[in-house]
């Protein structure tokens, strides 16, 4: 039961401040007199790495009792990589805003609208969240994304993620092993822009 419970509340756990680890202040361009360019800003591999030594550590940490303290060890046995679809970021007006001279999208991480998300990594499905952040004209931002100049612009984003799908083995006293779990852990890995015109 209690390695249901673990299970069940790994799979469904995402940080949503995942990019505020890896991701510095920054500005992106859209290209000039390109529609719906696409801008992709990702978290460094070895932020990603930590992440997921997070997530498994603490599970590994919850099989641990008073009564059982075996030795544990993981393998990861397959890697799936992805991009959610793209949606509006939240804050914005219907028409999106208007930039009279140019300028650029505040996007802030960590809120906003989400999406669901289900991927099917060696036949076994596992659905998860993500959030589009919330983009303005001014105010703090973790990302600047520039428009291609005058004119009604909405930011729209997307998710890249990460899926894994590790081993969790056993080891006996007498130096044998059994595979005890299998778990899918999933980090956001970055995210896409997309500068549209709406007018």
């Amino acid at each position: 039961m209690l390695k249901e419970k673990i299970k069940k509340s790994l799979s469904l756990l995402m940080v949503f401040s995942v990019l505020l680890i890896g991701l510095s202040p920054a500005t992106v361009n859209a290209q000039k007199d390109t529609q719906n360019e696409v801008i992709t800003y990702n978290l460094p591999d070895e932020v990603i790495e930590e992440n997921f030594k997070k997530q498994i550590d603490e599970y590994l940490q919850n099989l641990i009792t008073l009564t059982d303290r075996s030795y544990y060890s993981t393998e990861t046995v397959a890697i799936k990589n992805g991009m959610s679809s793209y949606g509006d970021a939240g804050g914005q007006p219907r028409d999106g805003y208007e930039f009279p001279y140019g300028g650029s999208f505040a996007w802030k991480d960590g809120s906003g609208p989400s999406l669901d998300v289900s991927v099917t990594i060696e036949k076994e499905r596992v659905s998860f969240t993500v959030n589009l952040g919330e983009a303005s004209t001014s105010g703090v931002a973790h990302v600047n994304v520039n428009v291609p100049g005058p004119g009604w612009y909405k930011l729209r984003t997307a998710r890249s993620y990460q899926v894994r799908k590790v081993h969790i083995y056993k080891h006996h006293s007498d130096g044998t092993k059994e595979l005890w779990d299998v778990i899918t852990p999933h980090e956001v890995t970055g995210v896409s822009f997309q500068v549209v015109k709406t007018r």
